[in-house]
This record gives C-alpha cells, structure tokens and sequence, in this order.
C-alpha cells in the first residue's frame, strides 16, 4: 500500500533509558530521511507526558525511533494502541517478550530453534577473537545482542553477572574498533559501557573483573591521551589487587584473585603501560604488584 506523501509523521526519539543519545541520532536521521521523501514530518522528544502529546498531535502514524526499555518492550506500542494511532515495527505482544531474553528463549526452544543458553560464552568466544586481532568477528559474535559500534547493547533480562560481561566485552571492542577506525565519540562510549560493567561487577563483588574492566577503561583514557586519568585509573587497580593479596595472607581460606590471576591483569597492561608511564622511567617486571610497580610514578 502506497502512502500518501502528506501523511503526518510523529518520529518518537529519545525517551529516558540508557539509549537516549542513541535514540535522538537515529530518530533525527529517520526524521530527515522522511522528510526528503515528502512526509510532513514532527520531531517527539519522547518524556512521561507522550500520551497527552500524542493525543493533542493526533498524527497520521507514529515512526518509532525509540531505543531500550520503554519504546521496544511493548510500553509504547500499548501507548499508540489505545490512542488508535498506527505505528511501525512490531506490537505490544511481540516487543515484550522480544524485549525478555528468557521468555524469548522459550519460544525459540519451542519452535526447535538452537539458542546460545548464555551470553557469558558468546562473550568469552568474542574475547579470545579480540585477542587474536579478530575484531569483525568477535562483534558478529554478539550480533544477538548488539547492534555495533555506539550502539548500548540489549541487556533486558539478562542477569547480572551476564549483563556485566556483555557491556564489558562491548565497550572494550567499542574502543579498539573506534580507535582503529578514528570514530568519532567512540572512546567516550566505551568508557561508558566499561564503567557500567565496573559499577555491576563491584555490587557482585567479583574483584578480578572490576580490575579487568579498569584496565580497559584506562586503555580507553591511554587512547585520548589522558595519561593522568589512566595513571588514576591503574593505580587504583593496583590498589585493589594489593588489598586482596593482604586479605589472602590473612585468611588462607579466601578465594578471591589470586596470584596467577594478578600475574594475567599485569599482562594485559603490558602494552599500556609504558605509554602512561612518566617519561624515562623503565617498565618493571609485570610480577612485581606489590609496591614494586612504580612505572606509573605514583
């Protein structure tokens, strides 16, 4: 069915989840594309108030630019329901459990669909193929739950532990493709996804991977040429590193991050550090974490 080129279009963008700036890049792009086709066109910043605007504007359709929780889990869509308002993409029903990992699950298992039953692995795989230089594919990886590069991955009804790992694995592919790119507001994205994934796995308490993520986040300050944030940012890892050890002298019992597990995070700092390190200072032995590690002159 063709549509009339003076149909009124409300392009729905914004709105309050995570994916806000996501959201308005997409809805601004949609909004001039329909434009140039010839549809009159209205921008919606999308706030708590969109029924009553809605129900005053009384467009001919509703674009749905929206990103996240509350414009791709059914909230909206029941909203353009009930003001018989026709909107795009998928309904009320179809959005909410598409929205809901675990309940979409059920469905595929029941259509004899194979799922990945955690995204933990999938992010373990798009590790080892970072690791191995092998950016494409480590983000095909998590196609099913990221669109890309600036892109906030789909975290709804995730757990926590798999929440984390997923910002985390996308944050730091974020930085190295942004950087390798030159994308512009690529670091600052990463930053943020590392930084929520930091801010999660502390309220777990899994201090390996709070250290993991800082270090990556330093690497993402090392990239903007920030080197005091980065130096900031290390020391605190090796701050944290030092607590566990002296909490692992004094209880043998205790299982958090042990030595192996510090040598590997001093590794992974390897091609950083030196870069952040003032200037003639000489790297350290990378086992030397206890008060040892002065390369980052602090």
């Amino acid at each position: 069915m063709r549509i009339p080129k003076n149909t009124h279009v409300a392009v729905l963008m914004g709105g309050w989840s995570p994916e806000r700036e996501v959201s308005l890049r997409s809805g601004d792009a949609c909004g001039r594309a329909l434009e140039s086709a010839g549809f009159r066109v209205t921008l919606l910043d999308v706030r708590r108030d969109i029924a009553a605007i809605l129900d005053e504007l009384r467009p001919d359709v509703a674009f749905n630019a929206l990103h996240g929780k509350w414009g791709e889990d059914g909230t909206v869509q029941g909203i353009l329901e009930t003001l018989e308002i026709p909107y795009t993409h998928s309904g009320v029903l179809a959005s909410a459990v598409a929205m809901h990992k675990e309940k979409s699950k059920c469905l595929f298992r029941a259509a004899e669909i194979p799922v990945a039953e955690n995204i933990i692995p999938l992010c373990e795989l798009a590790k080892n193929l970072a690791e191995a230089g092998d950016f494409e594919n480590a983000c095909e990886t998590l196609q099913p739950f990221w669109a890309g590069l600036l892109h906030r991955p789909d975290t709804a009804g995730l757990p926590q532990d798999a929440e984390a790992e997923l910002l985390l694995r996308t944050g730091t592919l974020t930085g190295w493709l942004g950087s390798a790119k030159q994308i512009a507001g690529a670091q600052e994205a990463a930053k943020d996804l590392i930084s929520e994934s930091a801010s999660i796995f502390e309220t777990l308490g899994n201090t390996e991977k709070i250290a993991e993520a800082r270090v990556d986040l330093a690497i993402c300050y090392w990239r903007e040429g920030a080197l005091d944030e980065a130096r900031v940012t290390l020391r605190l890892v090796l701050d944290s590193l030092g607590a566990v050890q002296s909490r692992g002298t004094q209880n043998a019992g205790d299982t958090h991050l042990g030595f192996d597990n510090r040598v590997e995070i001093a590794n992974h700092m390897r091609p950083y550090l030196s870069a952040v390190a003032r200037p003639g200072l000489a790297l350290r032995s990378m086992h030397a974490l206890n008060g040892e590690f002065r390369v980052l002159g602090i």
